[in-house]
C-alpha cells in the first residue's frame, strides 16, 4: 500500500471542521448546530487576531471609536475567518473589545506583558499597570468566547507579578478585571442584544499568597520530577 502524502494539505496539530475526534457533528438535526459549530471552530483564532489589533491600539494609545468596526472586521478577514463567521461575531464582540481597549489606554496599561517566576510558570497578562506611589496593581483580561470564566488566571498574574518582582502582596492594592463579550439570553425581553459582561475582583494578600506558594511548592516538585532518571 502506497500512502498519500498531506503535509502541504493538513498542518500539524490542525484539526478539521468535519473531523473525527470531534464527532459530534454526524448527529446534528440542523444546519443551525453546524453554523454554530463552524463559529466555535475559529473562535481561537478571532480571539487571537483580536487581542493582537487591541495590543497595538494599547501600545501607540490609540482609542477606539464606533467606526473603528470597520476596521476589526477588515482585519479579522485578512487573517482568513470566513465572512459568516466574522459577520456573525463582530457585532457581540465588538463592545467589549472598544471598553477594553479603552480603558486599558485610560488607566496607561501595558498590554501582553509576560510575567515569569521559572520555566514551570509563567504566563502573559492581556494588559497590565503598577502605580508604583498608589502601591495599585492593575490586570484586565479580554476574553471573546461566551462561557462561565473566573479571576482564577487573572489571580496566578498577580501571584507571578509579587513572585518576579519581589513585592509583598500584602503592601499593595488589587485591582482585576475580565471584560467579556455576551448577548442577552432567549428568555430575556430583548434576546440576542450584545452586552459588555465586566466582572471585577479586588482579592488581598490573603487571596494572593496561598497561589504564590503553591507556585513556589509547585515548581520545586516539578523540578524534582524532571530530575529523576533511569541511571
Amino acid at each position: 500500500m502506497i500512502w498519500n502524502d498531506h503535509f502541504r494539505d493538513v498542518p500539524e496539530g490542525a484539526h478539521a471542521l468535519l473531523g473525527a475526534s470531534q464527532y459530534t457533528w454526524i448527529r446534528y438535526s440542523s444546519p443551525e448546530q453546524l453554523k454554530a459549530r463552524m463559529i466555535s471552530h475559529y473562535a481561537q483564532q478571532v480571539g487571537t487576531v483580536l487581542h493582537n489589533f487591541a495590543k497595538d491600539r494599547i501600545k501607540y494609545r490609540i482609542k477606539v471609536s464606533k467606526t473603528d468596526i470597520k476596521e476589526l472586521k477588515l482585519e479579522l478577514l485578512r487573517n482568513y475567518i470566513p465572512v459568516f463567521v466574522v459577520d456573525s461575531e463582530i457585532e457581540r464582540i465588538f463592545p467589549t473589545f472598544q471598553m477594553y481597549v479603552n480603558d486599558a489606554i485610560g488607566f496607561r496599561m501595558r498590554p501582553e506583558q509576560p510575567l515569569f517566576y521559572s520555566e514551570n510558570c509563567f504566563g502573559t497578562a492581556d494588559a497590565i499597570s503598577f502605580d508604583e506611589k498608589k502601591k495599585v496593581l492593575r490586570v484586565h483580561d479580554l476574553k471573546t468566547g461566551v462561557g462561565p470564566v473566573k479571576l482564577d488566571q487573572l489571580l496566578i498574574y498577580a501571584s507571578l507579578f509579587c513572585l518576579e518582582y519581589n513585592i509583598k502582596p500584602g503592601d499593595l492594592i488589587f485591582e482585576l478585571r475580565i471584560y467579556q463579550a455576551l448577548v442577552t439570553k432567549d428568555d430575556d425581553p430583548q434576546p440576542g442584544v450584545p452586552y459588555v459582561n465586566v466582572i471585577t475582583g479586588n482579592p488581598t494578600a490573603e487571596d494572593v499568597l496561598p497561589i504564590m506558594n503553591l507556585i513556589i511548592e509547585n515548581d520545586k516538585y516539578i523540578d524534582r520530577l524532571k530530575e529523576d532518571t533511569y541511571e
